[in-house]
């Protein structure tokens, strides 16, 4: 009979009949563990408990009921008289180490080897086609990355990152591509996993550079690095650079809605095959770029020849970058009166802002708006604050602190937003309305 000495109360693991299922195929695997039950003057009634392996006994319970099993069957069991019964109970359910994935991955690969499929496999040890197709995956992942798993170097979770979406890894190359969808329009966990395994190797890492596909948001990427507080801890974003064909960046504005924002997001372009357009019609290309993200610095390419200091270690994302913007970054003569969707607009005051006011209306707009604000960046001016104010964001998401004092001359807010439907936004009546009484 159960034992109420039983420590485990808590449904876990396969179920009763599934249970049952596999002791009738495999047969009883491990003992039970019992205990003689006593009468009231200690000797023993012939009638024994079982405070370890009770779920065993209920299995073997439902194969007699199920007449598969006779009652008269031989149980093997492990008779024990000493110590108290919850400490059986506890020893086995705290003892009994779970099965290593990479161990059930090797047994997995084992067996498909012999010829069983994924369907029989699943079956046979409770768990679904998915769940056996993703562990026989993991052969795919560089066997040094399996070492560090083995160890403990990293979870379940940044390994599988190597394999989500059909990831092939190639461990020579250091190069992760997502055939089976881009790293943006996947959940952004897989990128944070992934850079989390990056984050725990031995080695320490120059730079980690995220390709995405032609037709890519860069936003989810870019909000990564904000969302996740590791990430954020351990990595900076440096800047987002676009590629844009100075042949037919005209047609693929017009056809793909991404191309815009990918421009919009830029903080460096590259205008590839500058050599086979000429000049009046490389200036109108400029100009079109211009329109949408006029604070994108442009680089004419041919082949996409540029040095790695025009790309790498920009460290745009900065605060402080923001700062050390060109002369016409954050004024207010550009021109917002243009047919392409992606759009910028830019704000100026003279008059302090009231924090209490600006914070409110900002919040607001970001948590209502935000999808549609590609980009926005500032320099803020305070009522009774002594230090300029700098922020900038991604959509709904927001990076800002104090960057010291004011240089000499007029103290200004300056604003810039980059994206769709700005001018239903009411952008310029709600920044006047934040202006310190």
């Amino acid at each position: 009979m159960l034992s109420q000495a039983n420590v485990r109360r808590i449904k876990a693991g396969v179920s009763i009949e599934e249970l049952a299922a596999d002791i009738a195929r495999r047969t009883l695997l491990q003992s039970l563990n019992v205990r003689p039950v006593l009468d009231e003057s200690g000797a023993e009634t012939g009638m024994f408990e079982v405070p370890a392996g009770g779920r065993r006994y209920r299995a073997l319970e439902l194969l007699v009921k199920q007449k598969r099993l006779a009652r008269s069957a031989t149980i093997p069991c492990v008779v024990r008289t000493e110590g108290l019964a919850e400490e059986d109970s506890l020893a086995e359910n705290v003892q009994r180490a779970p099965l290593h994935p990479l161990d059930q991955f090797r047994a997995f690969v084992a067996l498909r080897e012999k010829g069983q499929s994924e369907e029989e496999i699943a079956a046979a040890f409770f768990v679904s086609v998915a769940i056996v197709k993703q562990r026989l995956k993991l052969a795919a992942v560089s066997p040094k990355l399996l070492d560090v798993y083995a160890e403990d170097g990293m979870t379940l979770d940044q390994l599988m990152a190597f394999i989500d979406n059909d990831l092939v890894v190639d461990a020579d190359e250091e190069v992760f591509d997502m055939n089976n969808g881009c790293i943006c329009c996947t959940v952004r966990g897989d990128p944070i996993r992934i850079l989390g395994g990056l984050m725990k190797r031995a080695d320490k890492l120059d730079a980690i550079i995220v390709e995405t596909t032609g037709l890519a948001g860069p936003a989810p990427v870019a909000q990564t690095f904000f969302v996740d507080q590791d990430v954020a801890d351990r990595t900076r974003l440096d800047a987002i650079v676009t590629v844009a064909d100075a042949v037919h960046l005209d047609a693929q504005l017009g056809e793909h809605h991404a191309a815009e924002e990918q421009i919009a997001f830029a903080d460096v372009v590259l205008l590839n095959k500058t050599d086979l357009v000429d000049k009046d019609g490389l200036g109108r290309v400029e100009d079109r770029i211009r329109r949408i993200n006029p604070y994108a610095k442009i680089i004419r390419t041919e082949r996409c020849s540029a040095s790695l200091d025009e790309v790498i270690g920009l460290n745009a994302f900065s605060l402080d970058r923001v700062l050390a913007v060109e002369p016409d970054f954050l004024t207010s003569d550009h021109d917002h009166e243009h047919d392409d969707d992606v759009k910028s607009i830019s704000l100026v005051s003279e008059v302090p802002l009231d924090l209490d006011k600006f914070q409110t209306w900002f919040g607001r707009l970001l948590q209502t708006r935000g999808q549609d604000i590609l980009r926005s960046k500032g320099i803020l001016d305070f009522k009774g604050e002594a230090e300029r104010y700098v922020f900038q964001g991604v959509h709904m998401l927001m990076d800002g602190a104090p960057m010291g004092a004011w240089s000499k001359g007029a103290r200004q807010s300056r604003l810039v937003f980059i994206g769709r439907n700005l001018d239903t936004m009411g952008l310029e009546d709600g920044f006047a309305a934040c202006r310190a009484a």
